[in-house]
C-alpha cells in the first residue's frame, strides 16, 4: 500500500483503473484464491478514490480459463473472480483470452459451450442482480456495494424465484411473481448506497430479459467473440496441419518447423549475487504483433552451451512465433554471468532460480534443462514443483539423488528427452524421470547427448506439440 501511495500522482492523472485478477492454476477452487481478488480489487478501489473530485471507475481484467490454461473457471472461482469484483463496486469485468481459444475446432466448440452454458448464466446471473439493485436503491445513480468488504455476500438472485434459459440461441433469464410465496423476491446481500444501509431488494413485478440487453454480458462475450473471429481461421489451419503428441512417445517425421517472422531477442541482466545474463524472445502473432503469452519458459543450459545456443538454434524465435515468452539465463560461471561461491548447495541453486523467476514476474514457468543444469532444475522440481507449469528434462544430471516416492510426489506435466545414442547420462535419466507420474517421452534417433542439436527440427516439433497441451 505504501508504495501504491507513492505513486498517488499517477492515479490522480487516471480516468480509470484496471487490475488483473487472471487465476492461477495454483488457486484453483480455494479460498486464497478468492483473497487474491478481493484484495486486488479493494486496493484498486482504495486508489481509485484519491485526491478530489468523482472516484474513478474500476474495471477488471481477467480471463474465463486458468493462466496459461484453457480449462474453464470452476463456479467456485467464477464468485470469486467476477461475483467478488462486482460486490465489492468493480463498475464491469473485461474478459481476455489468446489464439489458444481458437488452436481448432473442438476449442471453439468447447469455449462456445462454456459461454452458452456455466460462464454465460453466472455472468447474467449476477450483472442482472447488480443493475436491479441499482434502479431499487440507488435510482440508476450509482452501484450497490457490500457494508463490509471483506464478507462472503454477494449480488446473487434468488434461485428459487429466478431461472436462466436458452431460447433461440440466447440466453434470457426469468423471473416470476411469487409473493404469495415469499412475500416479494430479494437478493441476499447486504449494500451500502450513499452512508444508507439497506438489507433487501423488492422486487416484485414479472420480468424476462434479453441476454443482449445486459451490458456486462455482452462486453465479455463480444471481446471473445471478436478475438475468435480474427483468430480461428488461421489457428485452425494451423491445427490441422501439425500433429498431435502421444501419451509416451511424440512424432519427429512432421514437416520443417521454422520461425514465420523476424522474432527480436533482447537481452538484459539481473543485479543480485550473482547478476544474471539473460535474452528474451516475447510472443508475436503471425503478422509480428505483440501479444500475451500463452506461458512463460525459462530455458537453462549444458556445460558446453549459454542462453546464445538457443537463439542460435531459433528455438527462441520458434516458440514466441507460437505465443510462448522465452528466457534463456547463462547460468553462473557461463556466458556473460560472473560464477560465484554461494552456489554450493541445492538449497542455494533453487533459490537462484527463485530469484530470478520472481524478479522477471514470472509466477508459473516452464523450465526447460539440458545436461549440467540439472544441478539446478532437478532440486527446483523436488521443492517448488508448483511454480512449474511443466517439466521439459533433456538428459540432465541429478536424477539419482531421490527415491521412487520423491519422484510420484511431483505432479508437473513432464517430457522426458533424450537422444537414442545417448546410452549413458541419456539413457539414466530417462529411467529415473519415468518415475514421475505425469511424464510423456521423446525419443530423438540418430542423436547423441545434445540431442536437440543433432536433430533440432524434431526436437522444435516435440517440444512444441507437448506445450499446446500444458
Amino acid at each position: 500500500m505504501s508504495r501504491n501511495d507513492q505513486l498517488n500522482w499517477l492515479w490522480m492523472e487516471s480516468t480509470a483503473l484496471f487490475p488483473s485478477i487472471y487465476m492461477g492454476p495454483v488457486l484453483r477452487s480455494t479460498k486464497h484464491g478468492r483473497l487474491f481478488v478481493r484484495n486486488r480489487v479493494k486496493e484498486a478501489i482504495r486508489v481509485a478514490s484519491v485526491g478530489k473530485g468523482v472516484t474513478r471507475p474500476v474495471f477488471v481484467y481477467t480471463r474465463p480459463t486458468y493462466i496459461g490454461q484453457t480449462t474453464p473457471l470452476s463456479e467456485m472461482d467464477l464468485i470469486s473472480t467476477i461475483g467478488e469484483s462486482v460486490a465489492l463496486g468493480a463498475a464491469g469485468v473485461i474478459f481476455w483470452g489468446d489464439t489458444s481459444y481458437a488452436s481448432s475446432p473442438s476449442s471453439c466448440s468447447n469455449l462456445n459451450e462454456y459461454l452458452m452454458g456455466s460462464l454465460g448464466s453466472y455472468l447474467l446471473n449476477v450483472s442482472t442482480a447488480a443493475e436491479v439493485c441499482s434502479e431499487s436503491l440507488c435510482k440508476s445513480r450509482g452501484r450497490c456495494l457490500r457494508k463490509r468488504p471483506d464478507q462472503d455476500v454477494y449480488l446473487h438472485l434468488d434461485s428459487s424465484s429466478h431461472s436462466i434459459i436458452s431460447l433461440s440461441g440466447q440466453l434470457k433469464f426469468v423471473v416470476e411473481d411469487r409473493r404469495s410465496h415469499d412475500g416479494g423476491h430479494h437478493c441476499h446481500f447486504s449494500v451500502t448506497v450513499t452512508r444508507l444501509s439497506f438489507n433487501t431488494i423488492i422486487y416484485p413485478r414479472s420480468l424476462a430479459m434479453n441476454f443482449l440487453r445486459n451490458r456486462l454480458v455482452v462486453l465479455g462475450l463480444v471481446l471473445l467473440a471478436t478475438l475468435l473471429l480474427y483468430l480461428l481461421l488461421p489457428a485452425i489451419r494451423q491445427g490441422s496441419m501439425e500433429p498431435s503428441l502421444d501419451a509416451q512417445k511424440t512424432s519427429a517425421t512432421s514437416p520443417p518447423l521454422v520461425a514465420s517472422v523476424n522474432v527480436s531477442i533482447r537481452t538484459g541482466q539481473l543485479p543480485g549475487d550473482p547478476p544474471l545474463f539473460f535474452r528474451e524472445a516475447l510472443p508475436v502473432d503471425a503478422a509480428g504483433r505483440q501479444m500475451l503469452p500463452r506461458l512463460q519458459i525459462v530455458m537453462l543450459h549444458g556445460q558446453a552451451f549459454t542462453s546464445k545456443t538457443w537463439e542460435e538454434l531459433g528455438t527462441m524465435s520458434i516458440l514466441a512465433t507460437h505465443g510462448y515468452q522465452t528466457l534463456a539465463v547463462d547460468l553462473p560461471g557461463y556466458g556473460k554471468s560472473p560464477d560465484s561461491e554461494s552456489l554450493k548447495t541445492d538449497q542455494s541453486r533453487v533459490d537462484l532460480l527463485s530469484r530470478f523467476m520472481e524478479s522477471l514476474g514470472i509466477r508459473y514457468a516452464v523450465l526447460v534443462s539440458p545436461s549440467m543444469s540439472g544441478h539446478y532444475s532437478i532440486p527446483f522440481l523436488m521443492k517448488n514443483s508448483a511454480k512449474l507449469q511443466a517439466f521439459i528434462p533433456i538428459a540432465p544430471v541429478g536424477t539419482r539423488s531421490y527415491t521412487p516416492q520423491q519422484y510420484q510426489n511431483v505432479q508437473t506435466p513432464t517430457l522426458i528427452v533424450f537422444g537414442a545414442l545417448d546410452t549413458n547420462l541419456g539413457a539414466q535419466s530417462h529411467k529415473n524421470l519415468l518415475q514421475l507420474p505425469h511424464a510423456s517421452v521423446l525419443k530423438l534417433e540418430g542423436a547423441r547427448h545434445a540431442c536437440y542439436m543433432d536433430k533440432p527440427k524434431e526436437f522444435h516439433h516435440g517440444l512444441i506439440n507437448f506445450l499446446r497441451n500444458v
